[in-house]
């Protein structure tokens, strides 16, 4: 039988009476892997659609596939036109047997564990008038090599 599911769950808070009109976010985001990759069964959740760089981080390392991702959110709104955003991402193998799906690496014995690291996203936003805006950002990540 063939059991394939990723569900996600999120929580947040904002609040009230502060200038700089915070949030903090937390989610978790999780996706099947494929526990026996050499049993015929194909296990591992396929995303249908969709883009993973403002899910899964901006290194893009990471897609709804194989994936456990607990993530927490903070933004800060100091003025009315700038939204500063900070995300730290950990990342985790759902089947550490299966594949981490976008580099393309698989430990069959899943001896090295289902750990694959975690990374840090800083995003800025500045919008100029209703339609004229920049969006920058930047990440740094530690990641294992498995």
């Amino acid at each position: 039988m063939r059991t394939v599911w990723s569900p996600d769950a999120l929580t947040s808070c904002v609040p009230s009476g502060l200038n700089t009109a915070p949030r903090i976010a937390t989610w978790i985001s999780y996706a099947t892997g494929d526990r026996d990759p050499d049993d015929g069964v194909n296990e591992r959740f396929d995303r249908l659609y969709g883009a993973s760089h403002s899910m899964y981080g901006y290194s893009d390392l990471f897609t709804w596939q194989n994936l456990i991702n607990p993530t927490i959110y903070v933004s800060l709104r100091p003025a009315r036109q700038f939204r500063l955003e900070a995300f730290y991402r950990a990342y985790w193998l759902a089947s550490a047997t299966d594949a981490w799906v976008v580099p393309v690496l698989r430990d069959p014995n899943g001896s090295n564990g289902s750990f694959v690291g975690q990374e840090i996203d800083l995003r800025l936003k500045y919008q100029f008038a209703r339609h004229i805006g920049i969006d920058i950002g930047t990440h740094t990540s530690c990641l294992a090599a498995l």
